[in-house]
């Protein structure tokens, strides 16, 4: 099967996309909006998927991929996702800064993550013990401490696994175990609920509201309140 590869966010004042693969593992459960979890320069953190593309970006080689899928539908969905061009493009930010501010706190956090051996890692002790000792002595990590899996992954422990992922060795994981969490995976994309009841401020302040997109015209409005 072909390799596919995503376009992804950060909510950094870079005004650009970075390109990341695949994983075999993760083939057809990628969409526009979802949260992720890759490796960004340094660091591990969470990025928003804003496209997909069938080949990699001319010049780009040995393309990182995705270490795990934090969302089971779009958290972001495909309107949301035009009003955070729209915001980026207006204020003169990013797209990312755009689309971070749209989700609620919790799930811009970068989730605690472990690093695990693969199969062939568990089958290869030699050339994993190898690659510990070129990362330098790190107290609690060994061969059993990876062989267990759940070896946590920090600051200090990076370079073993950027290491690790480079041989096919080891993976990163989020440290439940899960691919998919978050409220986007406890509410099915599309599924409607009661709105709250608006009292009579609220509800002329959404009547005006209403008018103007109504009209198609762009207004500027102050709410002050709950």
């Amino acid at each position: 099967m072909p390799e596919q590869f995503a376009e992804v966010v950060f909510p950094v004042p870079l005004k650009q996309t970075f390109t990341y693969r695949i994983p075999e593992a993760l083939d057809g459960l990628v969409s526009p909006g979802m949260r992720c979890f890759v490796s960004f320069g340094f660091r591990q953190t969470v990025g928003i998927v804003t496209g997909l593309l069938r080949k990699a970006p001319e010049g780009l080689k040995k393309l990182k991929g995705i270490d795990s899928l934090l969302d089971s539908q779009p958290l972001i969905t495909p309107d949301l996702l035009k009003l955070g061009e729209w915001i980026a493009n207006y204020y003169y930010c990013s797209l990312g800064e755009a689309l971070f501010v749209m989700v609620p706190a919790l799930t811009r956090k970068n989730p605690k993550s472990v690093l695990e051996l693969t199969e062939e890692g568990l089958s290869r002790v030699e050339k994993v013990e190898t690659l510990l000792g070129e990362c330098g002595p790190l107290r609690g990590v060994n061969w059993k401490s990876l062989k267990k899996g759940g070896v946590a992954l920090t600051p200090r422990t990076q370079a073993l696994a950027e290491a690790l992922k480079a041989a096919g060795l080891g993976v990163i994981k989020v440290a439940s175990g899960k691919s998919a969490a978050g409220p986007s995976a406890k509410v099915p994309l599309g599924a409607k609920t009661a709105p709250p009841p608006l009292h009579s401020q609220q509800q002329k302040a959404l009547s005006a509201i209403e008018a103007a997109l109504d009209q198609k015209t762009f207004r500027a409005f102050l709410l002050q309140g709950v």
